[in-house]
């Protein structure tokens, strides 16, 4: 009994099967033969085999549609394209030209829209042409894109880098250079106003002129750059590198440069009143004639600087260090040098009137032809140091009884032939300082010696 049940089931099972088989063949040949069509190719050989039976063309149809749908999106898609080739080969031309770089008008050409370039790809898979047939707002690619690069502002980068010995004049307003390394770039007469150029490596580039206000200069290498007549009074430069950087005449007037690095930098003649420079490293920088009125300078370091004519009225100089610096007729009246290193430099004919000099280091200091009208925490333990005091002015007398009691007349009373000496190099220098600087350096230099 439980074989015949088994057998029966067998036999159903082999039923299902072949029924099953058989329509999907029947479907299979249906569609190769009908849709596809085969039969319809065949006909086309052997037009008497199928008389009474018209062969099916949807299938070509479908394909007919696709195909023409696919040559319409890639024809727009090229005329698009070209448009935009050409709108960024005429830019280029222009820039080669010398018509000044303008990444507001780059930009515009990076951001023309494109249709989704189509790909000749299955129906069920064809996104790109169905996209690329709608061109819908919310569906498009930009030129920079197309171009390979994520963001418009990748595809301004990258023109910026290859022309970046031809940006002088360049409209860069608000742009986003950070990180990026343009050494030797031009970018004198410049619009960089809003600009992010922080840890950015400018190492030598031309900014001489250029359009400052608003830029993030921060973490910047700006060594051996030409800032020359720069406004730079609303510029973060917040540890930027200036190293040998040329400043002259530019006006930094109340930036924040603490700690910053600025050795062998030019700076003659700029605008540095109410400037931060805690810290800085100012060692043999050129600050002549430079306005250092109220400055923030404790802990700089301005060892062998060029101070000369410089104004350093109320500046702070706590516990600076101004080895070996010239500070020939420089002006440092009311000014706090407490604990400063003034140890070997030159005060010819300057100012220190009202200036507080409580425990600075004046050992081999040279004091000729000085101001000392005023000065404050000064004591004779401090003065018997320095190499010469010779025709200082206004010293205080219970001083200065000290110093002639204690042996020390020769710093105070020159021989005749000293005094002659001085007193001719004092009036060389004078003669000579707006002619030929280099002969102030030279005289002044030898006082010191």
């Amino acid at each position: 009994m439980l074989k015949g049940k088994m057998e029966s089931l067998i036999k159903l099972i082999w039923k299902g099967m072949k029924f099953f088989f058989k329509y999907i063949f029947l479907i299979l040949k249906w569609i190769v033969w009908e849709f596809i069509p085969l039969h319809l190719i065949f006909s086309k050989f052997f037009p008497n085999s199928f008389p009474d039976k018209k062969p099916a063309t949807i299938a070509v149809w479908l394909c007919a549609i696709y195909i023409a749908g696919f040559a319409f999106a890639s024809e727009r898609y090229t005329t698009r394209l070209e448009r935009a080739e050409y709108a960024y080969s005429n830019y280029t031309l222009q820039l080669s030209s010398g018509v000044p770089f303008d990444s507001d008008r780059l930009k515009k050409v990076g951001e023309i829209k494109l249709p989704v370039k189509p790909k000749f790809t299955w129906p069920w898979k064809a996104t790109d042409l169905k996209n690329s047939l709608l061109f819908s707002s919310n569906n498009y690619q930009t030129f920079a894109a197309n171009e390979g690069f994520e963001t418009i502002e990748k595809f301004v980068r990258r023109d910026i880098r290859f022309w970046k010995h031809k940006l002088n004049n360049a409209n860069l307003f608000g742009i986003d250079l950070s990180g990026e390394d343009l050494y030797g770039v031009n970018l004198s007469g410049a619009n960089l106003s809003g600009a992010n150029l922080s840890g950015a490596s400018l190492v030598k580039s031309d900014l001489s002129g250029a359009n400052l206000v608003g830029t993030n200069l921060s973490e910047t290498d700006l060594s051996g750059a030409n800032l020359a007549g720069t406004d730079l009074t609303r510029t973060q430069l917040t540890k930027a590198n200036l190293s040998k950087a040329s400043l002259s005449n530019a006006d930094l007037f109340g930036i924040d440069l603490s700690w910053g690095k600025l050795p062998g930098a030019d700076l003659a003649g700029a605008n540095l009143s109410g400037i931060n420079l805690t810290g800085a490293n100012l060692s043999g920088a050129d600050l002549s004639g430079t306005d250092l009125s109220t400055a923030d300078l404790p802990k700089a370091n301005l060892s062998s600087a060029n101070l000369s004519l410089a104004n350093l009225f109320g500046a702070d100089l706590t516990k600076a260090n101004l080895f070996g610096a010239d500070l020939f007729e420089a002006n440092l009246s009311s000014s706090d040098l407490t604990r400063a290193n003034l140890s070997s430099s030159n005060f010819t004919s300057a100012k220190l009137s009202n200036a507080s000099l409580n425990r600075a280091n004046l050992l081999g200091t040279v004091f000729y032809n000085t101001d000392f009208s005023g000065v404050k925490n000064i004591t004779t333990g401090q003065l018997i140091k320095a190499k010469t005091l010779f025709l200082v002015k206004k010293l205080n007398e219970t001083i200065e009884d000290e110093i002639r009691t204690g042996g020390y007349n020769e710093l105070i009373d020159a021989n005749p032939e000293d005094k002659e000496r001085y007193e001719e190099e004092h009036e060389t220098i004078e003669d000579d300082i707006d002619s030929d600087e280099g002969k102030k350096d030279e005289i002044t230099s030898e006082l010191i010696e």
